[in-house]
């Protein structure tokens, strides 16, 4: 029951769309109207609103997946299978909340949140930072939505290799696949650009 519990609080926690109402109801910005790919997310709380509310969405999405996972692995064996349903609840409440019929984020904060609380475990949020800092200062990646599918497929294999826990390890797998998913869309893969620091790889 206490998995139970964990994971539906997870998830709820997760649908709670901060970066969709935030904007909304104290500064009277739609986000998901604004932006061309509708998500109500962290990067387009920064882009069409401004800093000091991306700063507010930004915190309070790293601890909607924080919170759950940390107080859960207070209460819970984080190395019992089931808890990496637990991991993966608030980021899939996140990307398909029931409220908007699925329509959710596309995850990339909240995962963060979740992987720092894990804490003392630091291996997996220590490779998302990894890959992402890889692909966007030195093997360099976009447009974002092909950065973060190349950084979360690496994120999901490193994982599986590195990590003791086979309960965090497939926790970080599924949470990589419910990215994934939400970034798959046709053509994403159509703008592909590749550099070496500033040296242009591939294009087209």
């Amino acid at each position: 029951m206490r998995y139970l519990f964990f994971i539906a609080a997870g998830y709820c926690c997760g649908s709670i769309l901060f970066a969709y109402f935030l904007p909304k109801i104290f500064y009277h910005v739609d986000i998901t109207q604004m932006s061309e790919d509708k998500n109500p997310g962290t990067h387009n709380v920064f882009k069409y609103g401004n800093k000091r509310v991306g700063i507010e969405v930004l915190i309070l999405e790293l601890l909607k997946g924080f919170l759950p996972i940390y107080l859960g692995a207070q209460f819970l064996d984080i190395n019992n299978n089931i808890f990496a349903v637990v991991m993966a609840a608030p980021v899939l409440g996140h990307a398909y909340p029931l409220y908007r019929h699925g329509r959710g984020g596309k995850a990339i904060a909240v995962s963060f949140g979740v992987l720092m609380g894990l804490y003392p475990i630091i291996t997996p949020l220590c490779l998302l930072i990894l890959f992402y800092l890889i692909f966007s200062c030195i093997l360099r990646i976009s447009p974002d939505a092909c950065k973060s599918i190349v950084t979360f497929i690496c994120f999901g294999i490193s994982s599986l290799l590195l990590n003791d826990s086979r309960a965090v390890a497939a926790g970080c797998i599924i949470i990589s696949v419910i990215v994934l998913h939400r970034h798959r869309q046709r053509g994403v893969m159509e703008n592909l650009e590749v550099s070496l620091f500033q040296k242009e790889l591939f294009g087209r």
